[in-house]
């Protein structure tokens, strides 16, 4: 398994001189972003890193989500919170989903393999999204 580097390289066009290079951090923000927009999956990177930035102040958060290179394929890993009461299932396959077509409509790039890590289900009281 190879780590993928701090930015992808993509392929330029045969018209346009130059390259195109788009960061690690910037890939997972797509996941991330991605995965809030599906109904019933919890927004978890503002609740989750005000809480976490109390309890441990000056700790660097590691990214709930990652890229990696796997026999020269990319694979996704993304971990979320879902609602209490929905099909999770369901809601994880629409998450995968997702990713997987805003990678190609965004990045011309290929997923390979979108795994989901359901880590909570959140209660109703807490899962309305503002």
């Amino acid at each position: 398994m190879a780590k993928l580097r701090s930015s992808l390289q993509l392929n330029g066009s045969p018209s346009v001189a130059g390259n195109v290079a788009i960061s690690q951090k910037a890939l997972v923000k797509i996941m991330q972003l991605t995965a809030g927009t599906v109904k019933d999956v919890d927004d978890m990177a503002k609740s989750f890193q005000k809480i976490f930035n109390r309890r441990f102040p000056g700790v660097q958060l590691i990214n709930d989500a990652a890229l990696k290179l796997v026999n020269q394929q990319l694979v996704a890993d993304i971990s979320i919170k879902i609602n209490y009461g929905v099909n999770v299932i369901q809601t994880s396959y629409q998450v995968q989903q997702e990713i997987i077509n805003q990678f190609k409509e965004m990045l011309d790039l290929e997923l390979t393999k979108v795994n989901v890590r359901v880590i909570d289900l959140i209660e109703e009281a807490h899962s309305e999204k503002s």
